[in-house]
């Protein structure tokens, strides 16, 4: 580390490691002309020589050394009963309960954490998730120094106003669509299996769930190969079949009063992610939020843009895949033959 130093004993943030000449001029095992010095590199060296000149290392904690001085530490008795990993909150406050051997254990959400006290080997107290994607640690130590830890991983969009349910595996159509066998499309990555509407104070959130990996080989913004619309409509206005958003090939039992479009990747296009009136004229933005351990593409809209009743309305939800700006019509892929995806389209 020291013959990587410049004249001014200086260590670089990176080295040239090839003997090969380079137009820039670099010199092997010295700075490519990256920040020099480098903090850590130049503390790192400091750690070094001292280690060297005490024949141990000299950054590790004592606390850390005494724990496992002789072997791996103790485990504590811990279970967490609730809440489930990756289930979904039914509001912005969840129980987090379970039994211990420890005479107290810590319950942390986020940068928030407080004590719980054990009676009885047990332990329950309630959190308040205030993200959409919320990390529940719970961390015990015994009597004796032995520690343990879970975590849970639970989404909260708000309180839940209603939703429903889809049997998996029927993602192919009329019965004979096949997913392309470019490597974008994961499987199931269309299969829709659950739709939820959830309140958050002066927000709503649109949520759907697909049963497989929500991918974004196309950089958009958590999701670039799925589009998802929703379509509200006020029941008690008794109309004809009206159509849904174009190149879909749906319609609803009633004309629908807004359209929610989930769309990852363009802004600046027709139809792009946010809420739309029956002409298709944009009434409000939206923001998208993926989460990939849920599967769940998440599209939150001012409550004041829907102008119906949430808990009442009629809903219809579908799911496309995302085209290229010109192909098809309003963002959706046109259906290809298989050979086309075959031959390496696109």
């Amino acid at each position: 580390m020291e013959a990587t130093a410049n004249s001014g004993r200086m260590i670089p943030e990176q080295v040239w490691d090839q003997p090969d000449p380079t137009w820039h001029g670099h010199v092997f095992g010295k700075g490519t002309g990256s920040a020099a010095p480098l903090a850590w590199a130049m503390a790192q060296y400091v750690r070094l020589a001292q280690g060297i000149a005490a024949g141990r290392p000299v950054e590790t904690p004592a606390v850390v050394a005494d724990r496992y001085r002789t072997g791996p530490a103790a485990t504590a008795a811990l279970t967490v009963a609730g809440p489930d990993d990756l289930s979904t909150a039914g509001n912005r406050t969840v129980r987090v309960h379970g039994t211990t051997d420890a005479p107290s254990v810590v319950v942390g959400v986020g940068p928030t954490k407080k004590r719980v006290a054990v009676s009885g080997g047990a332990f329950s107290t309630e959190v308040e998730l205030t993200g959409i994607d919320n990390t529940i640690s719970v961390a015990a130590v015994g009597r004796d120094g032995s520690t343990a830890y879970e975590r849970r991983t639970v989404p909260s969009y708000g309180e839940r106003v209603g939703g429903l349910t889809d049997p998996a595996g029927d993602d192919h159509g009329p019965g004979t669509y096949v997913y392309p066998t470019n490597g974008a499309f994961s499987p199931d990555s269309f299969d829709l299996t659950r739709f939820e509407v959830f309140r958050d104070g002066d927000r709503v959130r649109f949520v759907t769930r697909v049963a497989g990996a929500i991918n974004n080989p196309w950089g958009g913004n958590g999701m670039s190969v799925q589009r998802v619309n929703v379509l509200l409509r006020d029941p008690t206005r008794t109309t004809a079949t009206a159509p849904g958003l174009p190149c879909t090939n749906t319609a609803t039992a009633g004309t629908w009063q807004r359209a929610i479009v989930a769309d990852g990747r363009y802004a600046d296009q027709p139809l792009s992610l946010g809420v739309y009136d029956p002409a298709l004229s944009k009434v409000s933005t939206a923001e998208l939020r993926v989460v990939p351990a849920t599967h769940d593409i998440v599209v939150t809209v001012p409550a004041s843009a829907l102008g119906l009743d949430i808990a009442g309305a009629g809903y219809q939800v579908s799911i496309y895949s995302n085209a290229e700006p010109g192909e098809g019509i309003g963002l959706v892929r046109p259906l290809y033959s298989k050979a086309h995806w075959d031959n390496g389209f696109p």
